[in-house]
């Protein structure tokens, strides 16, 4: 098969309706249409840009335990932490099944408000994300307590 455009980076037709494509950093890409009805290509102008990134890792949190009223600053450590917000990349967390945002401090480090959460028995895990879809497991967990009510007080 002959190639359907050719370009910096040839991208070479599979069959008349398959097309495969990498994007290794921010590009302009042609998208082709093909049929197999027609022998001819008909060329469009796309200008979506991809970003490629790794994906964090993490190798420390804490603390570990919190507040069931939520609000206890998560610190994550480990690396490949990004944020580009053309790209709508920005750390995300989650705990248990409830996402919330991060705060960027570093490549290095992130910051995470715990959601509330009324489970006190049950440890939930920890994941991370830089786009809120594809998350990575920590392999840590965040355990709730209930905040104790002093009742009384004695010398």
């Amino acid at each position: 098969m002959t190639p359907a455009f050719t370009a910096s980076t040839p991208v070479v037709a599979v069959n008349t309706t398959t097309v495969p494509a990498t994007a290794p950093k921010p590009i302009s890409t042609r998208l082709v249409l093909a049929s197999s009805n027609s022998p001819s290509y008909k060329f469009t102008d796309s200008y979506t840009e991809f970003k490629t990134y790794k994906q964090p890792v993490v190798k420390k949190v804490f603390p570990n335990i919190g507040l069931t009223e939520g609000g206890t600053l998560l610190e994550l450590s480990g690396a490949w932490f990004d944020q580009q917000l053309d790209f709508d990349m920005m750390p995300y967390c989650k705990i248990g099944s409830k996402v919330v945002r991060g705060q960027l401090i570093s490549t290095v480090r992130i910051v995470c408000k715990t959601p509330p959460n009324d489970n006190i028995v049950q440890q939930q895990a920890i994941y991370v994300s830089l786009n809120g879809v594809n998350w990575v497991d920590t392999g840590f967990f965040f355990s709730y307590y209930v905040q104790p009510v002093l009742t009384g007080m004695s010398p």
